[in-house]
């Protein structure tokens, strides 16, 4: 399941997870410029199964012609599994 993302604490922690997971270390040793940035996105998505996180993805938009995907991310083990692809559609 996709919804949207309501960062807090507990979630960012969980982003920082996963941005780790898959290796993005710049956000990781400067958390706070990653939380900066996520603040400012436009839109913060996360797939779900059983109220855990599998992938993730945020982007700016300007709600008219401009979509703008600046992360997407799936942890290793849910990799060819279609969820980089559903959190793709969902904000198509």
């Amino acid at each position: 399941m996709i919804k949207k993302i309501e960062l807090n604490d507990k979630i960012f922690q969980s982003l920082l997870d996963l941005y780790a997971a898959v290796g993005w270390i710049a956000y990781t040793e400067e958390p706070e410029e990653l939380r900066k940035a996520l603040d400012n996105s436009s839109y913060l998505y996360g797939f779900y199964e059983e109220d855990e996180l599998k992938g993730f993805i945020r982007g700016l938009t300007d709600h008219s012609s401009l979509n703008y995907v600046q992360d997407i991310l799936v942890y290793p083990n849910q990799h060819n599994k279609g969820v980089g692809s559903k959190l793709l559609q969902f904000v198509k």
